[in-house]
């Protein structure tokens, strides 16, 4: 979707939050776009200011210029955040189709079904109400099977690796970027952007579970700062120095 055709996508479903008929977008698709939206425009004044705006009058003419000329500017700094849009715009694939659908019963290639005889591959099973509800009960219980061993699995592999990176080597990561920085104008914070947030990315991963706990604070309020400066300083102060008094356990948001 074009940028121009997704601001204005995005713009209707978020004035209009509250009919997702009126918009044509399913209200699962819509809620996460707001979401994305409010995620984005807390991290500013600015954006503070119109989410007020949004939510006290949401069809006012003003407001609607103004949430859409805030987000012109968001999507066009930010390729990531145009691609999250698109991608919750779009709304997710269609359901893999099945083969054969009979009498309530889905059928893939390879199974087949009679008026009396339910077979999938070797197992032949009974077409009656009880197997058929002893079949599908088995299937949700596998599904949740399986998706709990998915969960243990990634809380292992995370658990085991996230927290696995040194001060020294955050101070290393951040030092440099610090006086490219410093004294300067919006476009060169937002040239540096990545950088910053590489930065961010590595100390939520830090041993130090003081510095991790501020890298996700950071990651959640600063990440889209256009000015990055005093987040980045504090980092930089207690991975290098162990200087830790930018650390607040709870910082004021921007």
């Amino acid at each position: 979707m074009e940028a121009d055709g997704l601001l204005s996508t995005v713009v209707d479903i978020v004035t209009k939050a509250s009919d997702s008929a009126a918009t044509g977008i399913a209200s699962g698709t819509a809620a996460l776009v707001i979401d994305l939206v409010r995620r984005r425009l807390i991290n500013s004044q600015e954006g503070r200011t119109v989410l007020a705006q949004v939510d006290e009058s949401p069809n006012e003419p003003a407001t609607v210029d103004t949430l859409r000329s805030v987000l012109a500017r968001e999507i066009a700094a930010d390729g990531a955040f145009q691609a999250q849009l698109t991608a919750a715009v779009a709304g997710p694939p269609p359901a893999h189709q099945p083969s054969v659908i009979s009498h309530s019963v889905v059928l893939g290639s390879g199974n087949k079904l009679s008026k009396t005889q339910i077979s999938l591959g070797p197992l032949t099973i009974n077409n009656t109400r009880t197997a058929r509800i002893s079949l599908l009960a088995s299937a949700v219980t596998l599904a949740a099977l399986l998706s709990f061993s998915g969960y243990m699995l990634a809380e292992t592999f995370f658990s085991s690796d996230s927290a696995n990176v040194s001060n020294q080597e955050i101070c290393d990561q951040a030092s440099p970027l610090l006086p490219q920085v410093a004294d300067t104008d919006a476009a060169t914070y937002a040239a540096h952007i990545d950088e910053w947030r590489n930065v961010i990315d590595l100390t939520m991963r830090a041993s130090d579970a003081r510095l991790a706990s501020y890298g996700k604070f950071a990651n959640q309020y600063y990440r889209n700062l256009p000015n990055y400066y005093s987040p980045l300083s504090d980092i930089i102060d207690y991975s290098c120095t162990g200087d830790a008094s930018g650390l607040t356990d709870t910082p004021a948001p921007p």
